[in-house]
């Protein structure tokens, strides 16, 4: 009901009276289809706030309401300050008239059509949402037509005197909602005098809301209404701007919970499907079995054979002792022959190690998973918001802290997420440097920086300690350090790495200098690798 043209034109007149003499001192946007314009009178000052946005058109007069500092799109210095003289309605369509001293601002609730136009003193027209020359022509022509009608006796005149009943009937502001009322009081004996009592008390009836917490729906309608919602709130109103204000504040509060369960959903068949790939290449690699004895098997061949390798091979052919067969073991040719040995007697102890890991990551895995498939279940039985709300504390988990301190330093650290899964933090000047590396870090993330140059500190966030990360990661951090460092340029730059604990700084250390222990050093070239996806948060 609150875009009902009779509601409509009850909020022009209320708000006509209020902003009598007031000026318009500024006009501008600063989020998607919603024009703001501050109003000052006697030192009082407030903000008319116009939503053009196709879902949910209104307007209101808002309260200490503060202009945004940066992302700020302003109109028409040349025409303001500007006297309001005037708020009316057009005596057929929802088109609401501002008259000024200086410009007429229309704002014309035309579904995806709806936008705020302008007429100025010396003729020329403009509008707020982008639209072709010809429509502005053609609408300005058509409200010539129309008179602009100033209080409810115009609108009554307009409407009910000196109309049938048939036409009465077929006008189109009379819409589905005051018939479904008038039914409900009257039945279907249809009367003129009938009509414009249930029409009257849009205009002198106390406003009512009604909330269901439960379904997350809002009704907008007048005191005594039949309401289509069952209510566990209800808030009256006497006049229309505070109602409008109250409707709109609940109604972005459940379109953001509304969404809950589709986002909910959306997060869980993605985080299933990773979960799901994860879980399978783990029972691949299980059902490989351990390769710690093969390894380990190797290094003692190439131990009962140390006399034929020489450096500068890449395999070599010996006995299997213990079967009599030949097998072939391949060589790293730039090292001596005792190195390749404790490559594979290195590597035995690596696998024994990993495949522990495995079997322990798959454990892991597989309850998640089956965590996630609950949570599915949960989500598709749900019938509450409240519901909907717990599940999503259970799917964040205690990821909900870190989410909130992330989202407080999203502006001071650069964000690239490697292989679709690692989160890297980048510092973006010496300051954010140290609040990157002690105040946000953990101690156990990987932290690094190009070796002897200056550049950023870099962060690679470690959400499961016991998951080993593999190289590859490890190096692709290590690039995206580099390419934010003096050696940016150069072809290879050396990064050190260590996990957050191992860095430190002394007293009186200037920002950004640190001192480190435990140290790593990977040679990588800067850049940001290809998988490496920045975030703009």
């Amino acid at each position: 009901m609150f875009r009902n043209y009779f509601y409509l034109g009850r909020t022009a007149f209320e708000l006509s009276s209020e902003l009598k003499d007031f000026k318009i001192v500024d006009i501008y946007t600063q989020e998607k289809d919603v024009l703001f314009l501050d109003v000052y009178k006697n030192e009082i000052q407030k903000t008319l706030v116009i939503s053009t946005n196709p879902q949910i058109q209104y307007f209101y007069l808002k309260e200490n309401h503060k202009k945004a500092k940066k992302n700020v799109i302003s109109y028409f210095h040349d025409s303001i300050p500007s006297k309001i003289n005037s708020i009316s309605i057009s005596d057929r369509d929802r088109i609401l008239k501002i008259e000024t001293e200086e410009f007429d601002l229309f704002f014309t609730i035309r579904g995806p059509k709806t936008n705020v136009l302008f007429k100025f003193t010396d003729s020329t027209i403009s509008s707020f949402k982008k639209t072709v020359d010809e429509y502005l022509r053609s609408f300005f022509i058509e409200i010539s037509e129309q008179k602009f009608l100033k209080n409810k006796n115009d609108i009554f005149f307009n409407l009910f005197d000196n109309n049938t009943l048939e036409k009465i009937q077929n006008d189109k502001r009379i819409n589905r909602r005051i018939w479904l009322e008038y039914k409900s009081k009257f039945g279907d004996d249809v009367q003129i005098a009938k009509i414009k009592q249930v029409v009257s008390q849009i205009f002198d009836s106390r406003i009512r809301i009604l909330v269901d917490d439960n379904l997350a729906k809002v009704d907008f309608l007048f005191e005594n209404w039949e309401s289509e919602i069952h209510q566990s709130q209800v808030y009256d109103f006497n006049e229309s701007n505070s109602a409008i204000a109250k409707f709109i504040s609940i109604h972005y509060k459940y379109s953001i919970l509304s969404r809950t369960e589709s986002d909910l959903s959306k997060k869980i068949e993605k985080d299933l499907a990773f979960w799901s790939e994860k879980l399978n290449n783990l029972q691949a690699r299980i059902e490989m079995g351990s390769q710690s004895e093969k390894y380990s098997h190797w290094a003692n061949l190439l131990l009962a054979n140390i006399y034929k390798i020489k450096k500068g091979m890449e395999s070599i052919v010996v006995e299997d002792y213990s079967n009599g067969e030949s097998v072939e073991i391949k060589l790293n040719p730039k090292i001596e022959p005792n190195k390749n040995v404790d490559y594979y007697f290195e590597k035995s102890r690596d696998e024994k190690i990993n495949y522990a890991k495995s079997i322990e990551i798959f454990e892991q895995t597989k309850a998640k998973y089956m965590e996630l498939l609950d949570l599915q279940k949960e989500i598709s039985k749900s019938e509450s918001l409240q519901n909907l709300n717990q599940i999503s504390k259970n799917l964040l988990g205690n990821k909900s802290k870190e989410k909130t301190k992330m989202e407080d330093e999203k502006i001071k650290y650069k964000k690239f997420v490697v292989e679709q899964k690692y989160s890297v933090f980048v510092g973006k000047d010496s300051e954010s440097n140290d609040r990157l590396t002690f105040n946000f870090a953990k101690q156990n993330d990987l932290w690094f920086h190009a070796r002897g140059l200056a550049g950023s500190h870099t962060v690679l966030r470690i959400e499961n300690t016991k998951e080993v990360i593999p190289k590859s990661v490890i190096k692709k951090a290590a690039s995206i350090a580099a390419f934010f460092s003096k050696g940016k340029t150069a072809s290879l730059v050396p990064v050190s790495y260590t996990f957050r604990k191992f860095v430190r700084k002394s007293k009186g250390m200037p920002a950004g200098q640190v001192i480190i222990s435990n140290e790593n050093v990977v040679i990588v070239p800067p850049e940001i690798p290809k998988d490496a996806e920045e975030i703009y948060e």
